[in-house]
């Protein structure tokens, strides 16, 4: 194992350094004070030998964030963002909401079947004590004890998409901070024939020849919308495609026990601070 304990290995300290980062360097977060039993010591001060914790398991996925391959549980990018609405998905962290650029690559890569990375997060069911915001994008959150799941990485990136989904996001206008305010206000996501690409067109959408984000989970709605557009039939079915692979999409989900939420943190942090994670 090296200094840092996060390696046990070789496989994997291969995998980070093929991205193009050293590991052995990986900067340490200060400890916390810990009571007598957390720090492994008896009533008397006595040291008790306890197992050794280990973040390998979190700093695989992350070093194969990278190489396109995450681990973790593979769920329908759907059902996650029902639970979004539903208020039962959220984020306790500060947000910092993504630009337009940010937002049109994000569904340029989807639209086009490619990978939009993973989502780690904290399971707080039966943890009513731990922060939970009162919303997360448009959307209100449940307060009451229940099924919750915290996102710890990935939050921005899923808040845009319920942000884009929404319909419409100015219905929501009052739940808008700011930063939100000046991207959803005014400007639509569209998907654009012309340029067969994901793009923000302010105030005007063109009905002929663009389609609204927001319709393409709503298989009447888009079919509907499709059926006013002037689009030849290749067009069409490019349309038809691009709705499949949002309906299709699926993204990584590693689930960590609230218990675990300090470790892990420290470990994303240490990530960031070598660009292994944005």
């Amino acid at each position: 194992m090296d200094s840092n304990g996060l390696f046990r290995d070789e496989t994997l300290k291969n995998s980070a350094r093929g991205i193009g980062y050293s590991i052995i360097d990986l900067p340490s977060a200060p400890a916390p004070a810990r009571s007598r039993s957390e720090a492994g010591e008896d009533d008397e001060g006595r040291s008790v030998r306890r197992a050794p914790v280990s973040l390998r398991r979190y700093a695989e996925p992350l070093a194969n964030e990278r190489l396109g391959s995450p681990n973790g549980e593979v769920q329908h990018l759907l059902t996650l963002l029902d639970q979004v609405r539903e208020g039962t998905m959220a984020s306790g962290k500060k947000m910092f909401p993504w630009s337009r650029e940010q937002i049109e690559t994000l569904w340029d890569n989807l639209i086009r079947g490619w990978s939009i990375g993973m989502l780690i997060a904290l399971d707080l069911t039966g943890h009513p004590e731990l922060s939970w915001p009162e919303r997360f994008g448009p959307y209100p959150t449940k307060i009451e004890p229940g099924k919750r799941t915290s996102l710890l990485f990935g939050a921005e990136k899923m808040a845009a998409l319920a942000w884009s989904l929404a319909d419409p996001p100015t219905a929501f206008e009052e739940r808008l901070a700011p930063d939100e305010s000046a991207i959803w206000a005014r400007d639509t996501l569209v998907v654009d024939v012309n340029f067969r690409r994901v793009q923000f067109v302010r105030d005007v959408w063109d009905a002929r020849r663009q389609l609204p984000v927001r319709l393409l989970p709503r298989a009447s709605a888009c079919v509907n919308a499709m059926n006013r557009m002037e689009i030849t039939p290749v067009e069409r079915e490019w349309l038809n495609r691009t709705a499949r692979r949002l309906m299709e999409a699926r993204i990584s989900v590693y689930l960590l026990p609230a218990e675990e939420a300090e470790d892990a943190a420290r470990m994303i942090d240490n990530f960031r601070q070598i660009g292994v994670l944005p």
